[in-house]
């Protein structure tokens, strides 16, 4: 079974402790991702602290997960290298992708969260990591061990695969 078969959300995670070298291995994974014109506009925040993951955990309600994460990752855009925000986002969803294949292929659980384009998400990330205005907050991703990885089967619908024409 490949990596992209075996990655799944995990949003329960135990108290394990993930190495920094392992969360340096995944971020580095996310600086490979593909970028239009080769610009790589990424920046990432790595949280490590329980406190402060706890705090972003509170900015949304779909971010509770975050709580039980063991290391957090918030990966950015930066307008400065490509002014044209859609280029930017598929730039740092690609890197986003990336750092979820790399946790899995480490065994380390991840779930992928949102906070482009949502205005209340962005401001809350902006204000307590001092984001300067050119860095836009693409997507948190949640890391930790999980205790049971249960893998379930992927179903392919061959009704959204079209050859040569719709």
């Amino acid at each position: 079974m490949s990596i992209i078969e075996k990655r799944i959300s995990i949003r329960k995670f135990n108290h394990k402790e993930i190495a920094k070298e392992d969360i340096l291995k995944i971020v580095e994974a996310g600086m490979i991702a593909p970028s239009s014109r080769n610009n790589k506009p990424w920046q990432f925040i790595i949280l490590d602290d329980k406190k402060l993951i706890e705090k972003v955990a509170n900015f949304h309600k779909n971010w509770i997960t975050l709580k039980e994460a063991n290391k957090v990752i918030i990966v950015c855009g930066d307008l400065e290298c490509d002014d044209r925000v859609l280029q930017v986002l598929m730039a740092c969803s690609a890197s986003t992708e990336n750092i979820l294949l790399k946790a899995t292929e480490l065994e380390i659980g991840s779930v992928w969260l949102g906070a482009y384009p949502d205005e209340m998400r962005l401001e809350a990330l902006k204000e307590e990591f001092n984001i300067p205005s050119n860095i836009v907050p693409i997507s948190v991703v949640a890391l930790g061990y999980c205790d049971n990885r249960n893998i379930r089967e992927r179903k392919i619908n061959s009704e959204k695969i079209h050859l040569n024409k719709w």
